[in-house]
């Protein structure tokens, strides 16, 4: 499961510091031409079934204390794998190694529907709570609007149409199962912002006379998306469709270096990956912790110069790294 919020200037068809109206329209494609009854509707954390005219004036009057040039909205998307949708599939419907969305009825569509619409919720639970504000516990505390599709077509610029494999704007083979939602800059009550693009830093800001954590931490958002779908439905993911969020940035675990006024992350891993050239992977664990042990380093530099000293030590065989 990858589970993404879309930067502010590369939202599609949007331009997120107006209205969300384009926005709304450019995810009606896959209705156009429709009957009424097959169409598949806008919902929000309430309703299953949300007029796109009320969901675009949702987002577009909840916009108190926002200046023109602030972004008015933010768009989401929800990946779920191919294997992944076979598992909901066959626990919603009872049908195995389904490959194509088209192979089910209205009816078994329809429960799909409503399984992906509540793991939405589930999912706008975990942003909301992400922003650390106390007022700010759960979807419902946004504003919001959501749309299962179930297509995507191959764009320009993906390998596959580069190497002639495959046509842009040819549909993809397989289960394209997918969720776009677009949520409100300001929480309900219209008294919190909460900007998506204010990333986590470790440190704390004064909110009202309180300690609050600055940001938003994307890659616990995503960890915590993923984990959500395989408990809620019961699956076993493999290494490939979990998100394991890039390390340091996490806010957990070993090989977590603080920012800012410490050595840079990238600085450290190109060192460590240009002395192991790919290889020596229980190593690699060990230089991890030795990057934790420098972080007291200010100087990059200098964290590098420590690093290329132990793995020296390792690779003769010298030491284990555990002395650290």
């Amino acid at each position: 499961m990858f589970v993404k919020v879309h930067k502010a200037s590369k939202t599609p068809a949007a331009n997120n510091k107006g209205s969300c109206n384009t926005l709304a329209q450019y995810l009606e494609k896959e209705n156009i031409g429709k009957a009424p009854s097959d169409k598949v509707p806008f919902f929000n954390h309430q309703y299953d079934s949300v007029a796109k005219g009320t969901a675009v004036a949702a987002i577009d009057n909840n916009n108190r204390h926002l200046t023109r040039k602030d972004n008015k909205f933010f768009m989401i998307s929800i990946n779920p794998t191919h294997r992944e949708m076979q598992h909901l599939i066959q626990r919603e419907t009872g049908l195995k190694n389904v490959n194509d969305f088209s192979q089910l009825n209205t009816a078994q569509q329809g429960k799909v529907f409503s399984a992906m619409r509540e793991y939405t919720r589930s999912v706008m639970d975990i942003y909301a709570r992400n922003f650390n504000r106390p007022n700010v516990q759960s979807g419902k505390d946004l504003v919001y609007f959501a749309k299962v599709e179930t297509m995507r077509k191959w764009k320009p610029w993906e390998m596959a149409v580069k190497e002639g494999r495959a046509k842009a704007g040819q549909l993809k083979d397989g289960l394209n199962v997918h969720v776009h939602v677009v949520v409100s800059r300001n929480d309900k009550t219209q008294t919190t912002k909460l900007s998506p693009e204010s990333r986590s830093r470790g440190g704390k800001q004064q909110l009202n006379g309180k300690a609050v954590e600055q940001g938003f931490n994307h890659e616990k958002f995503k960890v915590d998306c993923g984990d959500k779908f395989n408990s809620m439905f019961k699956y076993n993911s493999v290494d490939k469709e979990s998100y394991r969020g890039k390390q340091g940035e996490m806010g957990i675990g070993a090989g977590v270096i603080p920012d800012p006024g410490s050595i840079t992350k990238k600085a450290a891993r190109a060192a460590v990956n240009k002395m192991l050239q790919g290889s020596f992977n229980t190593e690699r664990q060990v230089v991890g912790n030795i990057i934790t042990a420098a972080k007291i380093l200010t100087n990059p530099s200098s964290a590098i110069d420590v690093v290329k000293q132990k793995l020296l030590s390792i690779i003769k065989g010298a030491s284990t790294g555990a002395e650290l």
